[in-house]
């Protein structure tokens, strides 16, 4: 592995924002991290999210689905737009909580 040093540009403190990625790119290079001993605290409130967020949109979405079948309305005396909505975030909630699950 080849470390390249760049001077810094006008303090020690200041460093452009390639040097950064350069020097991030090589530390993940370096291997996988040891986990700290506080990691597995970290991930529950991920956990809680994505689940709360998949549980609502699972439910919203077969709820629209069922109501759909039925030929009835989602709520009463809504319309399509109403149908759309709850579909539209159905999705939404269930994407985020799954997207939340694939972040740990």
């Amino acid at each position: 592995m080849v470390s390249i040093e760049i001077a810094p540009l006008r303090s020690p403190g200041i460093r452009p924002a390639f040097a950064l990625a350069w020097q991030r790119a090589a530390h993940a290079e370096a291997g996988p991290k040891k986990p700290r001993k506080g990691d597995d605290m970290d991930t529950a409130p991920a956990v809680f999210a994505g689940t709360v967020f998949g549980l609502f949109g699972a439910g919203l979405l077969l709820w629209t689905v069922t109501r759909i079948t039925r030929q009835a309305p989602v709520a009463e005396g809504a319309g399509q737009t109403a149908m759309v909505l709850a579909v539209l975030f159905g999705a939404v909630s269930l994407f985020a909580g799954v997207w939340s699950f694939l972040r740990i």
